[in-house]
């Protein structure tokens, strides 16, 4: 045999030899935990973080011996690791940490609730997430519309409908307080709720605000289309056999406008409506503690995003005609 095959053989031989004593030795390990502290570290992957860059955080809090191993493993084995936060501390074996990723049996859910959102909005995001059921979410925030504050949300496993309600309102309380705000009245947060549906850009928030709290001062309709969309999709919901299917915020016609008999509907009533229609972020609500003032009663939004006011309905239909809105 050509003495240069043999030398190969032989390098080859002691190299697997070589391999299957580590895989051996880390193997072993890899189903022994590594032990010591018992404080329970949190992991949060993403659904772009690499298999390689997980091994190297689970190693770096001392929850596995080896990120080589750990990450040779998981491919060998074919595991997939789920996006999701997990717990876990160094009495799990490395083989455990592995399956609860693998499986995803996440200990905290991730989830963002946008501004602007009404509360069966935000149902249908937790039950889509299966976070928790979306009938329970809705019964357990009855009566605090307004005050879900938009944010992005850690929130456990075991955590109830009644728990996130209690988490996102005690949110909402501490955004106030860091914003200066010792308190908000019922009729400043609904109209923040409404300058949230309408604004969109932050620097129109206080003038639209200013605009409510003129027409309010003169016993005006405020005229305001998303009270309107608020009310045409509670009958919706009302009606839907399946609330989870049901959209919202769609444009509204002058027939539902004329039709729709609501105490949202602040086209056929004066005065604000029953109650805040969304969940505001905390810029819409200083706009609404501290409007603009000035002398508009009317205005209306462009494609572009801008926002044309008026101070008179005659102004406003010559600026209507003007932009062909």
């Amino acid at each position: 045999m050509d003495k240069k095959l043999m030398i190969g053989l032989a390098v080859a031989v002691v190299s697997l030899a070589s391999f299957l004593g580590w895989y051996t030795f880390e193997l072993n390990r890899f189903t022994k935990p590594v032990g010591g502290s018992s404080v329970t570290q949190t992991v949060e992957i993403t659904p772009k973080t690499s298999s390689w860059f997980v091994a190297q955080r689970l190693n770096e809090k001392g929850l596995i011996r080896s990120a080589a191993f750990f990450w040779l493993y998981q491919k060998l084995t074919g595991s997939s690791l789920q996006a999701g936060i997990y717990y876990a501390n160094a009495s799990q074996t490395g083989k455990q940490i592995l399956n609860t990723i693998a499986t995803g049996r996440v200990s905290e859910y991730r989830v963002t609730i946008p501004e602007g959102w009404r509360t069966e909005q935000i149902g249908q995001r937790l039950a889509d997430r299966s976070i928790v059921a979306y009938a329970d979410f809705v019964a357990a925030a009855a009566g605090k519309e307004g005050m879900l504050f938009p944010d992005t949300y850690q929130i456990s496993v075991k955590a109830t409908s009644s728990d996130i309600v209690a988490i996102m309102t005690k949110n909402f309380d501490k955004r106030l307080k860091e914003a200066g705000i010792d308190r908000i009245s019922q009729s400043d947060l609904t109209i923040a709720s409404i300058v949230e549906r309408e604004a969109k850009r932050d620097e129109d928030r206080p003038k639209m605000a200013g605009v409510y709290k003129n027409r309010l001062a003169v016993n005006m309709a405020l005229e305001a289309d998303p009270t309107v969309q608020y009310a045409v999709d509670s009958v919706k919901l009302k009606q839907a056999v399946n609330p989870l299917t049901v959209k919202f915020w769609g444009a509204v016609g002058g027939d539902q406008v004329k039709n729709v008999e609501s105490p949202y509907n602040t086209y056929r009533r004066s005065g604000l409506p029953s109650g805040p229609i969304s969940n505001p972020g905390i810029t819409s609500i200083q706009a609404a503690i501290n409007p603009e003032k000035h002398e508009f009663y009317f205005f209306f939004n462009l494609p572009d995003g801008s926002t044309i006011y008026s101070k008179t309905r005659d102004e406003h239909n010559a600026n209507r005609r003007k932009y062909g809105i």
